[in-house]
Order: C-alpha cells, then structure tokens, then sequence
C-alpha cells in the first residue's frame, strides 16, 4: 500500500512538474494517504450500505469485514477529518 501511494505521488509529481505547477500546488505526501484513507472511508461507507439494502446476508457481510479491515489497519484515520461519504 505504500509502495503504491508512493508511485502515485511520484507519477502524479512528475506530470503535475511537466504541466508548469509549481511545488505549492502539488500534494504532499500527507495529502496523498490522507485522500486515500478519507475518500477510501467515505466510498466504501456508502457501498456497504447500498450494499446491505441489496445484496444477500452473506455478501453484505464479507464487504462489511473488509471496511473493518480497512479502518484497523488504518487506525489513525481520526486525525483527519471525516467528510460525508462522496462519490
């Protein structure tokens, strides 16, 4: 997963150079994971419950397990503000 964040930012950094952006208006580090934890958060949030109102026990359960998965292995997430789930 950071390996991953880390390529995106370095893609992301070198296309964002390449179109003239100046190092202010390009996202840290910090940004970056904290769009993937957040927008992660609010995404999956919204599927799970689309999801329970549609889908057998079963399945409603596994995608629960891995939202909790996901928020354990991101337990620092209440540092950031959470935002209403989005799109």
């Amino acid at each position: 997963e950071a390996v991953a964040l880390e390529a995106y930012l370095s893609e992301l950094t070198t296309v964002l150079k390449g179109r003239g952006k100046d190092d202010a208006s390009i996202p840290t580090a910090e940004d970056i994971k904290k769009e993937y934890v957040v927008g992660g958060l609010g995404r999956w949030s919204w599927l799970l419950a689309v999801i329970c109102g549609v889908c057998p026990t079963p399945m409603a359960q596994f995608f629960h397990e891995q939202l909790l998965a996901f928020l354990n292995d991101h337990a620092d997430v209440h540092k950031w503000e959470c935002i209403v789930p989005r799109p």
